[in-house]
C-alpha cells in the first residue's frame, strides 16, 4: 500500500535498499524523523527515469546514482539530488520480484514545494515512488551519515519512546540532529556539505 511521506509515522514498516552495492530490497521501521516541517518551503527536483519511476527530493537530500561513464557497479556514489544530471543511474524498485535495478535518469525538473519531511530507517534509505533514496541530507557522503545517526539506532532498540511524540517528531532526535547540524563545519569540508544548510546557518 503506498502512503504520503508526511503521513508515515514513527514504527510504520518501508521497502528499504539493502544488501552489497543495493541488490534487494528490504523493510524497515520508521524509527525517527530527521525532518518534518509541513510549512517549510523548498526547492524540489522531480528525477524521471527511463523505467518510468518518478520521485522527488529536495536539492540537498541524498540519492545514490551511477555516472553513465563508470559501468563498475561499485563505483556508486551517493550525490545531492541536486547534482544528478540526465544520464547518471539510479537504483528503482521492481515491485513484481522485489528487486532493485539500475536506471537511466531520463529528466530532471526543479520546483519549489511546501513541506519537508526526512524519516530515518534502520537501513539508511528508503525506497520512496519506486526509487531508491538516502534518509540523509545535507552531508554529501551516506555512510559517514549513516553511522553519525549510530546513536538514534541504538536508542530505537533500548528505549524507543523516546523517538516518538504524538506530532510525529522527537525532542532527542530533534537535539541530536541540531547538534550535528552544529558540528559539522568542524568536522567537513565546504564543498561536502550543501549551499542551502550554509545558507540557514548565515541567518541564524
Amino acid at each position: 500500500t503506498s502512503v504520503k511521506i508526511k503521513e508515515l509515522s514513527v514504527g510504520d514498516m518501508v521497502l528499504t535498499g539493502n544488501g552489497e552495492n543495493l541488490k534487494a530490497s528490504s523493510k524497515s521501521p520508521i524509527i525517527a524523523f530527521l525532518d518534518r516541517n509541513p510549512e517549510q518551503w523548498a526547492e524540489y527536483y522531480t528525477i524521471i527515469t527511463k523505467s518510468g519511476a518518478q520521485v522527488t527530493l529536495t536539492g540537498n537530500h541524498l540519492i545514490h546514482s551511477l555516472s553513465l561513464h563508470h559501468e563498475a557497479e561499485t563505483l556508486v556514489a551517493s550525490v545531492f539530488a541536486s547534482r544528478l544530471e540526465p544520464g547518471h543511474k539510479v537504483y528503482t524498485y521492481v515491485p513484481s520480484n522485489g528487486t532493485l535495478q539500475l536506471s537511466e535518469v531520463r529528466e530532471i525538473r526543479k520546483s519549489r514545494i511546501q513541506g519537508t519531511y526526512a524519516p530515518l530507517t534502520l537501513d539508511g534509505t528508503i525506497i520512496v515512488d519506486d526509487t531508491v533514496v538516502s534518509c540523509y541530507a545535507a552531508l554529501e557522503d551516506h555512510d559517514m551519515a549513516h553511522l553519525a545517526m549510530a546513536p538514534l539506532r541504538f536508542i530505537y532498540h533500548a528505549m524507543p519512546s523516546l523517538l516518538q511524540s504524538k506530532n510525529g517528531t522527537s525532542d532527542v532526535a530533534d537535539w541530536y540532529v541540531h547538534m550535528l547540524e552544529k558540528l559539522g563545519p568542524y568536522v567537513y569540508t565546504k564543498d561536502q556539505i550543501h549551499q542551502t544548510y550554509h545558507d540557514r546557518m548565515n541567518k541564524m
